[in-house]
Parts: C-alpha cells; sequence; structure tokens
C-alpha cells in the first residue's frame, strides 16, 4: 500500500516555491503585480514625493495597467504617502527656502506635476513675492559686482524675470538693493551713478 504524500493526493500536482493555495492562479498573478507596482510606487517616493498624477504617469511608463495603478495610488493615498495638497505645500515651501521664484512660477511647476489649479493656488497663497524676489537677488549681487552698473541692473533684472517676477516687484527689489547700499553692485538710474 502506497502511503499519500502529507497534504497532497497522489496525481495532484504540488505548487512552486512562492504560491499560496488559496485562490485561482489569475487572481495570485494579479496580486503580484500590484505588489510589483506597489514596490514600484514605494521605490518612487524614496527620491522624493510625488503628485498623484505624476505617480499614476511615472508607473504607467514602468508598463503597470491601469487596474494595477489604481490600486496602488489608492493603497498610497491610504497610508499618507500620496497627498497632493501635502506635496503642493511642501513644493512651495522648498522653492521659498531653496530657489525663491514668484508665486506664479511655482504655481505653474505644480500644475506640470500634475496638481490641479485650486491646490497649487493654496499652496502658493503665503508666498510673499517681493521677498523673494529679493533673497533671490541677493543670491546674485556679489556675481556681478565686477560688472558696470547697467550691465549688473540688466542682469539682475533679467534674472529676476526667468524666476516669473514682475517689472514692478523687479524694480521694487532693485531699488530696495540700492537703498541698502548696494549702490555700487546695482545702479537702478540706468546710466548714472
Amino acid at each position: 500500500m502506497a502511503i499519500p504524500r502529507r497534504g497532497f493526493h497522489s496525481g495532484q500536482a504540488r505548487p512552486l516555491a512562492g504560491d499560496d493555495e488559496a485562490g485561482p492562479k489569475a487572481d495570485q498573478g494579479s496580486l503580484k503585480t500590484s505588489d510589483a507596482c506597489y514596490q514600484s510606487a514605494l521605490k518612487l517616493l524614496s527620491y522624493r514625493a510625488r503628485a498623484e498624477s505624476e505617480m499614476r504617469q511615472r508607473l504607467s511608463r514602468k508598463g503597470f495597467g491601469e487596474a494595477e495603478i489604481e490600486i496602488t495610488v489608492n493603497r498610497l493615498k491610504a497610508s499618507g504617502l500620496i497627498d497632493d495638497a501635502a506635496f503642493a505645500k511642501n513644493w512651495s515651501d522648498s522653492r521659498i527656502l531653496g530657489s525663491p521664484r514668484s508665486a506664479y512660477m511655482i504655481k505653474r511647476e505644480l500644475r506640470t506635476k500634475g496638481v490641479d489649479t485650486a491646490t497649487a493656488d493654496e499652496a502658493v497663497a503665503s508666498v510673499d513675492e517681493t521677498e523673494m524676489a529679493y533673497k533671490a537677488a541677493l543670491s546674485r549681487v556679489k556675481r556681478l559686482q565686477t560688472l558696470p552698473p547697467e550691465e549688473a541692473r540688466r542682469k539682475l533684472a533679467d534674472f529676476l524675470k526667468r524666476r516669473g517676477f514682475n517689472w514692478s516687484t523687479i524694480e521694487r527689489t532693485l531699488s530696495r538693493l540700492q537703498a541698502e547700499g548696494f549702490s555700487r553692485e546695482i545702479d537702478t538710474n540706468s546710466g548714472t551713478q
């Protein structure tokens, strides 16, 4: 008399390593794909925070299907790893501290990341344009001090314009720099010293 192997009937195939006995194989495949998608998402988040739309695009580029992406995004949102409002606020704060630019420019960056307009508006509501322009200008003034005043003024104005500041903010910033003693570096009277 043959002794059946423990847990298996004669003629029944053994499961492969890692296979679970619960559920059909199709469900197991989709679970593995969802887990792979989730792991990819976590890896992306390990580099930096991401907006929901940006995460969806990145996972799609990696070849995951809509169903896996939807499951992953819902899981990330439920655990608080994806939150567009927090992402937008952190992005704005980062720009304010490290790379000052206008509220318009920050909002534009957020929109390209997939953050909706209302959330982007809320994130930049506290941005003080005048102070941001001044901070940005201070980082450039030292580089320009060897140039003739007219050229230094033009280059600083161009720099601030590239950062998204409007002309009236730029003029106020140049005047403030001159009032604070940077007149040698920046001559706001264009051409006269």
